[in-house]
């Protein structure tokens, strides 16, 4: 991060961002942009704004924690339904988002082995 950029308030920091992410965009003219977390997602979303861009979001995080407050209220609820498409881990964190986002997004799980969720009474140490 450069040193000017750091000075700046979050705000401007994000519209920095913003702009650049729009120039290589611009530049690019990748077919889809994927991002993830809610920041980077919101970013995402406006840099594309206006572009022949799909934007793909991804939620990877319980929305109730990620988008907490006005601010992550307004990014969940007005501007993700703006995206092309949304990822979520689970069901639950589809639910959060408006209909309009959920009718365009999908579940995927993520895949765990078994041997990586079955403990043995040797791994599981008790401190008093």
């Amino acid at each position: 991060m450069e040193e000017q950029e750091i000075k700046q308030s979050r705000l401007m920091r994000n519209l920095s961002r913003i702009s650049k992410l729009r120039k290589i965009c611009k530049e690019e003219k990748p077919d889809v942009l994927v991002s993830f977390m809610e920041e980077p997602n919101f970013r995402s979303i406006l840099a594309t704004r206006g572009l022949p861009i799909k934007t793909l979001v991804s939620v990877r995080n319980d929305p109730n924690k990620e988008y907490a407050g006005r601010l992550g209220a307004f990014v969940g609820k007005v501007l993700l339904p703006m995206a092309d498409g949304c990822v979520f881990q689970t069901k639950e964190a589809q639910e959060w988002f408006p209909k309009k986002l959920q009718k365009k997004s999908r579940i995927i799980y993520n895949a765990v082995k078994e041997e990586f969720i079955t403990l043995s009474a040797s791994l599981i140490v008790v401190k008093s």
